[in-house]
């Protein structure tokens, strides 16, 4: 009898074993955690336009001294503005091909020059849109990125309230991802279909992403939140245990200011998950009001350097309203920063091991709804604390 022979197994078995076990990690709710340089940040650019690409950003680039004339021009002159403002319409209803990719090298730096000048924007993106509003002459909407914008408060609170078609769009503008923004994040998502709003309990094939991320992220850092609530009347407490006093000549700094709300959304948010839950080697549960007298018990606190890289997400807030034309422009300069602040923010979760509510909150949702790795549902979900807690 000859000896049978080992065969080593092929690449496409192995891909297929490495696959399924991909796959049988979601379906079970035990996703990996994974990592978010290689995992989240590194993917390849998605939503990115042909006048967006590299070959359109050295056209930019070469004919800079007559983008800039023509920006300082649309920047100074409304009816100008408006003739730029048109033809970037034009370009987005041909899907912004690379031959029209001029009209948006002086569209988006004479954005970036009316958001400076003080004339115009000041520095101030609300300045800058009323600037715009004028522009167009004070009617009911004006033209700004890839879409029309409105500002009466009852048609603003009717699109609020409605139906929304949204996609992977900031502020009207194409959102870089996975660089800039997360992908998959809730105001991406369309809220169009059955929502808790319009019906207690549509049947659980029809409700959509947004349903299913919205009810799952209230359950576990809201309204299910142990502790939620009580923390919430317990921050002057835990301020002053942590050393704050009042004092209302710091009401004019915004560093310490802006210090101080993150530290307060760490706890209200937090605290009933940090260190695995309990309190010391006492085993007790954390989120428990009555537990928080026992010496043990230690609040979470960010250190300095901690609180100097969370209020980023403060300092960073104009670099997302910049589209990725410009970033790359820019030699992604900023989105190497946001990347870095995702980063910081990843291991500050490590750091005070709160990735609990992350992977169960990921565990919950349904099946083709999961994310693959935990740590890509964390950037999610932390871009959501970061950006509109601590930055809004």
């Amino acid at each position: 009898m000859s000896k049978p022979t080992s065969a080593k197994p092929s690449e496409a078995y192995m891909a297929r074993k490495r696959n399924a076990a991909k796959v049988n990690a979601v379906t079970t709710g035990e996703a990996p955690w994974g990592n978010i340089e290689t995992n989240v940040l590194s993917k390849p650019p998605e939503n990115v336009s042909a006048d967006a690409s590299w070959a359109s950003v050295i056209g930019m680039w070469l004919l800079l001294p007559l983008n800039i004339l023509q920006a300082i021009f649309g920047a100074l002159l409304p009816i100008v503005y408006r003739n730029y403002s048109w033809w970037a319409a034009q370009s987005v209803g041909c899907g912004r091909p690379f031959l029209l990719a001029w009209t948006w090298w002086r569209y988006v730096l004479t954005g970036l020059l009316a958001l400076i000048l003080p004339c115009t924007g000041g520095g101030s993106r609300l300045r800058l849109f009323r600037w715009e509003w004028a522009a167009f002459g004070k009617g009911e909407y004006w033209y700004h990125g890839e879409g029309v914008w409105a500002w009466t408060y009852a048609m603003v609170d009717a699109i609020q309230k409605g139906s929304q078609a949204r996609k992977a769009a900031f502020g009207c503008i194409a959102a870089a991802i996975p660089d800039l923004f997360p992908k998959g994040i809730l105001i991406f998502l369309p809220n169009s279909g059955k929502s808790p709003e319009a019906e207690a309990s549509p049947a659980a094939e029809e409700k959509n992403e947004w349903w299913w991320m919205r009810q799952e992220f209230h359950k576990i850092f809201f309204a299910g939140n142990p502790g939620y609530y009580e923390r919430l009347q317990n921050i002057g407490p835990y301020l002053k245990k942590n050393g704050v006093v009042p004092d209302r000549s710091k009401l004019d700094d915004k560093e310490y200011l802006n210090g101080l709300v993150v530290q307060c959304v760490m706890y209200v948010i937090f605290d009933a998950y940090a260190e695995g839950g309990t309190i010391g080697s006492t085993g007790l549960d954390r989120s428990q009001p009555a537990n928080w007298d026992h010496a043990e018990y230690e609040p979470i606190w960010l250190s300095p350097d901690e609180v100097s890289q969370m209020v980023n997400w403060r300092g960073y807030a104009a670099y997302w309203v910049l589209p990725r034309l410009l970033q790359r422009f820019l030699f992604n300069f900023l989105i190497g920063r946001v990347k870095g602040l995702r980063k910081d923010s990843a291991d500050l979760v490590d750091k005070h091991r709160l990735r609990a509510p992350f992977e169960k909150m990921n565990s919950q949702l349904p099946v083709h709804f999961r994310s693959e790795y935990g740590v890509e549902l964390m950037d999610k979900v932390f871009f959501i604390f970061g950006f509109a807690g601590i930055g809004g």
